[in-house]
Protein backbone atom coordinates (compact mmCIF):
# COMPACT_ATOMS: atom_id res chain seq x y z
CA UNK A 1 0.00 0.00 0.00
CA UNK A 2 1.31 3.61 -0.97
CA UNK A 3 1.85 6.24 1.72
CA UNK A 4 -0.89 8.81 1.84
CA UNK A 5 -0.04 12.10 3.53
CA UNK A 6 -3.01 14.66 4.23
CA UNK A 7 -2.67 18.41 4.29
CA UNK A 8 -4.90 21.09 5.69
CA UNK A 9 -4.52 24.82 5.42
CA UNK A 10 -6.13 28.10 5.20
CA UNK A 11 -6.15 31.57 3.68
CA UNK A 12 -7.65 34.97 2.94
CA UNK A 13 -8.53 35.34 -0.31
CA UNK A 14 -7.32 38.52 -2.17
CA UNK A 15 -10.35 40.05 -3.25
CA UNK A 16 -14.17 39.15 -3.06
CA UNK A 17 -14.50 36.01 -5.45
CA UNK A 18 -17.67 35.71 -7.48
CA UNK A 19 -18.91 32.57 -8.92
CA UNK A 20 -17.22 32.51 -11.91
CA UNK A 21 -13.92 33.47 -10.84
CA UNK A 22 -14.47 29.97 -8.46
CA UNK A 23 -15.38 28.18 -11.10
CA UNK A 24 -12.48 29.14 -12.90
CA UNK A 25 -9.92 28.01 -9.53
CA UNK A 26 -12.28 25.03 -9.19
CA UNK A 27 -11.87 23.97 -13.33
CA UNK A 28 -7.57 24.40 -12.78
CA UNK A 29 -7.37 22.58 -9.61
CA UNK A 30 -9.56 19.88 -10.34
CA UNK A 31 -7.49 19.06 -13.83
CA UNK A 32 -4.58 19.65 -12.12
CA UNK A 33 -5.18 17.24 -8.96
CA UNK A 34 -6.61 14.46 -11.33
CA UNK A 35 -3.58 14.46 -12.89
CA UNK A 36 -1.53 14.09 -10.24
CA UNK A 37 -4.10 11.71 -8.20
CA UNK A 38 -5.06 14.09 -5.26
CA UNK A 39 -8.04 14.39 -3.69
CA UNK A 40 -9.97 16.49 -1.57
CA UNK A 41 -11.93 19.58 -0.30
CA UNK A 42 -12.15 23.17 -0.89
CA UNK A 43 -14.12 25.27 1.82
CA UNK A 44 -14.69 28.83 0.66
CA UNK A 45 -17.27 31.32 3.33
CA UNK A 46 -16.66 34.88 4.48
CA UNK A 47 -13.48 35.56 2.63
CA UNK A 48 -11.56 32.80 3.85
CA UNK A 49 -10.41 29.22 2.54
CA UNK A 50 -9.70 26.15 4.38
CA UNK A 51 -8.86 23.13 2.08
CA UNK A 52 -7.56 19.49 2.55
CA UNK A 53 -5.67 17.85 0.34
CA UNK A 54 -4.45 13.98 0.49
CA UNK A 55 -2.78 12.02 -1.82
CA UNK A 56 1.03 10.40 -2.26
CA UNK A 57 3.62 12.57 -0.35
CA UNK A 58 5.15 13.66 -3.42
CA UNK A 59 2.14 15.28 -4.87
CA UNK A 60 0.28 16.94 -2.16
CA UNK A 61 3.57 18.88 -1.44
CA UNK A 62 3.80 19.35 -5.13
CA UNK A 63 0.30 21.20 -4.94
CA UNK A 64 0.90 22.86 -2.10
CA UNK A 65 3.92 24.19 -3.54
CA UNK A 66 1.53 25.57 -6.32
CA UNK A 67 -1.24 26.69 -4.20
CA UNK A 68 0.86 28.76 -1.93
CA UNK A 69 2.57 30.87 -5.04
CA UNK A 70 -0.77 31.53 -5.58
CA UNK A 71 -1.54 35.66 -5.43
CA UNK A 72 -5.36 35.13 -5.24
CA UNK A 73 -5.04 34.40 -1.24
CA UNK A 74 -2.84 35.31 1.26
CA UNK A 75 -1.91 34.46 5.38
CA UNK A 76 -2.03 31.09 4.06
CA UNK A 77 -1.85 28.93 7.22
CA UNK A 78 -0.62 25.18 7.52
CA UNK A 79 -2.94 23.43 10.04
CA UNK A 80 -2.17 19.64 9.94
CA UNK A 81 0.20 17.70 7.57
CA UNK A 82 0.69 14.07 8.42
CA UNK A 83 0.45 10.74 7.24
CA UNK A 84 -3.20 8.89 6.75
CA UNK A 85 -4.19 5.10 6.03
CA UNK A 86 -7.26 5.63 3.68
CA UNK A 87 -8.37 8.76 1.73
CA UNK A 88 -11.53 11.08 3.24
CA UNK A 89 -12.09 12.12 -0.39
CA UNK A 90 -11.34 9.54 -2.78
CA UNK A 91 -14.10 10.11 -5.21
CA UNK A 92 -13.55 14.00 -5.85
CA UNK A 93 -10.65 15.34 -7.45
CA UNK A 94 -11.95 18.88 -5.28
CA UNK A 95 -15.12 19.05 -3.67
CA UNK A 96 -16.29 22.82 -3.14
CA UNK A 97 -18.38 24.20 -0.73
CA UNK A 98 -19.60 27.79 0.59
CA UNK A 99 -22.73 28.57 2.93
CA UNK A 100 -23.52 31.39 0.48
CA UNK A 101 -27.15 30.96 -1.29
CA UNK A 102 -26.63 29.79 -5.11
CA UNK A 103 -22.74 29.82 -4.50
CA UNK A 104 -22.21 26.14 -4.83
CA UNK A 105 -20.21 25.30 -8.14
CA UNK A 106 -21.57 21.63 -8.74
CA UNK A 107 -24.58 19.48 -8.75
CA UNK A 108 -27.10 19.78 -6.41
CA UNK A 109 -26.56 16.14 -5.23
CA UNK A 110 -23.29 16.77 -4.76
CA UNK A 111 -23.94 19.78 -2.64
CA UNK A 112 -26.59 17.19 -0.19
CA UNK A 113 -23.29 14.94 0.15
CA UNK A 114 -21.23 17.58 1.07
CA UNK A 115 -23.31 18.70 3.65
CA UNK A 116 -24.49 15.33 5.21
CA UNK A 117 -20.42 14.64 5.06
CA UNK A 118 -19.81 18.12 6.88
CA UNK A 119 -22.40 17.55 9.17
CA UNK A 120 -21.59 14.17 10.30
CA UNK A 121 -21.18 13.44 14.24
CA UNK A 122 -18.48 10.86 14.51
CA UNK A 123 -16.35 9.56 16.80
CA UNK A 124 -13.61 8.17 14.26
CA UNK A 125 -13.08 11.77 12.19
CA UNK A 126 -9.74 12.18 11.14
CA UNK A 127 -7.91 15.34 12.77
CA UNK A 128 -8.53 17.20 8.93
CA UNK A 129 -12.47 16.18 8.88
CA UNK A 130 -12.73 17.78 12.69
CA UNK A 131 -10.91 20.86 11.02
CA UNK A 132 -13.17 20.88 7.94
CA UNK A 133 -16.06 20.58 9.91
CA UNK A 134 -15.17 23.42 12.72
CA UNK A 135 -14.84 25.75 10.00
CA UNK A 136 -17.96 24.87 7.77
CA UNK A 137 -19.98 25.15 11.33
CA UNK A 138 -18.21 28.86 11.78
CA UNK A 139 -18.73 29.84 8.64
CA UNK A 140 -22.28 28.56 8.00
CA UNK A 141 -23.47 29.87 11.43
CA UNK A 142 -23.42 26.85 13.49
CA UNK A 143 -22.54 26.33 16.87
CA UNK A 144 -22.10 22.66 16.92
CA UNK A 145 -19.84 19.87 15.44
Amino acid sequence: MKPLLSLVYVSSADSALGTTQIENLLLHARQRNKENDVSGMLLHGGGNFMQYLEGSPDKVNFIYKIIVADKQHYDIIEMIREPITTREFGGWSMAYHSPVKNAHVGSSANRAMIELGLDQARSDLSDGRVLLQGFWNRISNKDTL
